[in-house]
């Protein structure tokens, strides 16, 4: 039930096996290609938080030199699928351990041919690449094989690295390169090892530093080559890096390598898993879910979880506003430090939430919502049919992902109570969050108050309205909470708050921040128990979906802006008061709930995986559990069925999907599980659909560990120690 597979070959399965089958380890990704691909079969290496701008501006993560690139030529013919057709073939991914394996028979020179290979990224060692590639030929014949660094890379936009310099040393060749924005270097390097203890002659095919071992093989002898590779990315020269890492590895045997990487695979997995004992095929999604978020865990503080996943250059790297609502949870009932770090990158990013507050005539700041390497806005989008325009009328006018960093923060410090997280830079994006919103609002002193004018919600086809009630209950929040927080840590580390103070003139922040709050806009619950979603919202065009997208003069035409088919009327993206009752539950009755969930929820596109976990979240507590089960299913097998878009203007943007796989997450644990934590008690509550008998999953709560089991008839906690 962990195991991926896909059995024959397909020239145009390219792309959905790159996806289904990548593998990554939280610091690199290494697209499901085949060890004979290059870089116009899509094969792509990344590495978390490292990128690369082009003079246009242009970021995206830099795709670096494949280490592992191995074929075999027989005949005068290289062995590549596309090719030379295979007679049979078999993909796999082993999400339990993070292995990929194939197996591919050709018919060459008169011989049946078998390459089988399994490569992993040692979970012990996020540099490191391991590869074992066996070939055995139903006859004598004469055999070229290949290893070495492909030096030519699948790059979106064009190339990030210098040409690359190569060194040889103690059988390991490097390939180092600078990159062209001048962030430093990248070094690959890679060693091999033929069973045969074959010589090899060193050569330059097509600038790639390869070994050539030519012999005459035996027939139906299995040769196995193993390959150690490492990259590594540093301002001076990372090459004794690579080295130091490969020396270590060789000196352990593969299998040896592949049993501690799994080891510590089971041990993430043993905190991880979710069990639908019931129901196969969601648990068998779920797994692939889980494994989406184990495989992208943020390894580093200086890196978040990519739209698209590790492995690939997909809608420039960014990371999505939604990450925190959608990823967050996940990693704060599991992984503690994956948490931490998720959180950390939004700290190291302030300079450019910075920056964007003061390019709308702000203060504070103002979060992306994708976001580069540095908090600067991403230029892509998934929104077919959005111009240049419109997309950045979006991006400068939804306020409210400052807001939901916040809510990120405090619901992590809730949980933790990690003062540390406060004095590494959570309190300043508070209070910078905060100031923000306190400039952003603007007056209205006939009425006494502050207003949020031209904004946008989560519901991007209803754009630069006033009061969205999402962004100003967030904005709420952030100020509240700023506060709050400020005071705890006085009383916690007053020093740090005073250095703190003196060196960004945060008085006349919270000063702002405390005028602003006593005059904050409201929204109000209406005698029928709906609340607007910004005022004018019920005066619009009542339509259904269905006739809406009738009007779309084509398939790809943008539904919202100033010229959207769905702009006049109530047909929404996604909910933005949905969104409202799940994040601040207990501040709503069930009245509320049940009359906004009827209303919003036959007008709203679903746009997005969160969306419908939100959905989810509100049926599930109303007990309508099986009208909202096809989100959670949606969700689950986003990354198994790539409904979403490869390309966007003939730029592939192919990968997987992470925040779905989360969405999947906080729509069963808090959806249709009910669980919460209550003041540091965990709490659960039966509200599963018919088809899921039971779901069991595990929470890290401190030095503890929840073991959460829900069956219809209830739900029941039992507790362990963390080991």
């Amino acid at each position: 039930m962990y195991v991926i597979e896909a059995a024959g070959f397909q020239p145009d399965d390219i792309i959905k096996n790159g996806n289904l089958f990548c593998v990554a380890n939280g610091l690199i990704g290494y697209r499901g290609t085949l060890e004979e691909y290059r870089a116009d079969d899509l094969v792509q290496l990344t590495m978390g938080g490292v990128y690369g701008r082009r003079k246009d501006g242009f970021e995206e993560p830099i795709a670096f030199f494949n280490p592992l690139y191995t074929y075999l030529k027989i005949g005068g013919q290289v062995l590549h699928p596309r090719r030379v057709p295979p007679e049979k073939h078999l993909q796999t991914l082993d999400m339990e351990n993070g292995r990929h394996f194939r197996e591919t028979q050709f018919l060459a020179d008169g011989a049946d041919v078998t390459v089988s290979a399994e490569r992993f990224l040692p979970a012990q060692d996020p540099s490191l690449f391991v590869l074992r590639y066996r070939f055995t030929i139903s006859k004598a014949v004469d055999v070229e094989l290949f290893t070495g660094i492909d030096t030519k890379v699948a790059d979106g936009r064009g190339p990030h690295l210098d040409y690359p310099r190569f060194t040889f040393e103690d059988d390991i060749q490097t390939a180092m390169a600078p990159i062209l924005d001048g962030r430093g270097q990248i070094a690959v390097s890679e060693t091999a090892t033929l069973s045969e203890n074959c010589e090899y002659d060193a050569v330059m095919v097509e600038a790639m530093p390869l070994r050539r071992y030519r012999f005459r093989a035996v027939a139906n002898r299995t040769y196995t080559l193993v390959k150690y590779a490492s990259v590594a990315s540093a301002a001076a020269d990372p090459t004794p890096a690579t080295i130091r890492a490969i020396a270590a590895a060789r000196a352990v045997s593969f299998d040896d390598l592949l049993k501690e990487s799994a080891k510590l695979w089971r041990k993430r997995w043993n905190l991880s898993d979710m069990l639908f004992p019931d129901h196969p095929k969601l648990q068998f999604a779920m797994r692939n879910a889980v494994w989406q978020m184990l495989a992208n865990r943020p390894s580093t503080p200086f890196q978040s979880v990519p739209m698209r996943g590790l492995g690939c250059q997909g809608m420039q790297g960014a990371v999505s506003w939604d990450t925190e609502l959608c990823l967050l949870p996940f990693y704060l009932n599991t992984d503690r430090e994956a948490a931490r770090n998720l959180l950390l990158y939004r700290v190291h990013t302030l300079p450019g939430a910075r920056a964007k507050a003061a390019s709308v005539g702000c203060k504070g700041a103002f979060f992306a919502m994708k976001s580069l390497s540095d908090g600067s806005e991403a230029a892509v989008t998934e929104n077919e049919g959005m111009g240049a325009a419109e997309r950045e009328t979006v991006a400068n006018t939804s306020i409210y992902t400052s807001g939901v960093v916040a809510y990120a923060l405090m619901s992590y410090f809730a949980r933790v109570r990690d003062y540390e997280i406060m004095a590494a830079g959570g309190l300043s994006v508070l209070l910078e969050c905060a100031h923000f919103y306190a400039t952003r609002f603007a007056a209205e002193p006939e009425r006494r108050r502050l207003s949020a004018k031209g904004v946008t919600g989560p519901d991007e086809y209803h754009q630069k309205i006033d009061d969205n009630a999402l962004t100003i209950r967030l904005a709420v929040f952030t100020m509240e909470s700023a506060l709050e927080t400020l005071k705890a840590m006085k009383q916690e580390n007053p020093q740090y708050v005073k250095k703190l103070f003196e060196a960004n003139n945060y008085a006349e922040a919270v000063d702002a921040i405390k005028a602003a709050i006593q005059v904050m806009p409201s929204f109000k619950i209406g005698a029928d128990f709906l609340i607007e979603q910004f005022p004018g919202y019920h005066a619009l065009q009542d339509a259904s979906i269905k006739d809406v997208k009738k009007k779309l003069a084509t398939p790809n035409e943008y539904l919202g802006g100033p010229k959207g088919v769905a702009t006049p009327t109530k047909i929404i993206r996604q909910a933005d008061v949905m969104m409202l009752l799940a994040l601040f539950e207990s501040d709503y009755s069930r009245m509320v709930k049940n009359a906004n969930l009827q209303y919003y929820e036959p007008r709203t596109e679903r746009g997005t995986p969160l969306s419908g976990a939100f959905h989810a979240i509100i049926s599930a507590a109303l007990g309508k559990a099986e009208s909202a089960a096809h989100y959670l299913q949606k969700s689950a097998y986003a990354s198994l069925t790539f409904e979403g878009r490869q390309f966007i203007d003939n730029l592939f943007v192919g990968g997987t999907y992470p925040t779905a796989a989360g969405a999947a997450y906080v729509a069963t644990t808090a959806g249709f599980c009910g669980l919460r934590n209550k003041d540091g008690f965990m709490v659960c509550d039966a509200r599963l659909p018919e088809a899921f008998k039971e779901v069991s999953f595990k929470v890290v709560n401190f030095q503890n560990v929840a073991n959460v089991t829900v069956k219809s008839t209830g739900g029941r906690i039992s507790w362990e120690k963390l080991t």
